[in-house]
């Protein structure tokens, strides 16, 4: 599977979406090591560092929103067999009705194959 899609002002590729959840988590745990300290009512300790910051933040939504395409795609390429899947299903669910139910059948006309004494 292949999405392509635009990161940081360049159209690219994604074949492996591993990579790119390795390194929204890389810098998931950046920003929370600046961020862990923070004092909200002392922003200005962080001044310094808004440019690192908001770039973190914004590599962040880029990353997560690439990993959300991702898995949305992967959901609809993976759709129709998940939905043949379950018809597969149905229709063994179907068969062993009718089995169960010619069984119930013979069993209420005499013929009871678990009976030994019927089978004489």
């Amino acid at each position: 599977m292949q999405i392509t899609t635009t990161y940081r002002g360049r159209t690219v590729t994604i074949t492996d979406i591993a990579p790119i959840i390795a390194e929204q988590q890389r810098l998931e745990e950046a920003l929370g090591v600046i961020m862990r300290g923070f004092d909200p009512n002392r922003p200005a300790l962080l001044r310094a560092r808004e440019r690192e910051i908001v770039d973190l933040h914004d590599r962040i939504v880029e990353l997560a929103d690439i990993v959300q395409r991702w898995r949305e795609a992967e959901e609809a390429a993976l759709a129709p067999v998940r939905d043949a899947n379950v018809m597969a299903v149905w229709t063994a669910w179907r068969r062993w009705q009718a089995v169960d139910a010619a069984y119930a059948e013979r069993r209420r006309g005499g013929d009871d194959p678990d009976d030994a004494e019927s089978a004489r």
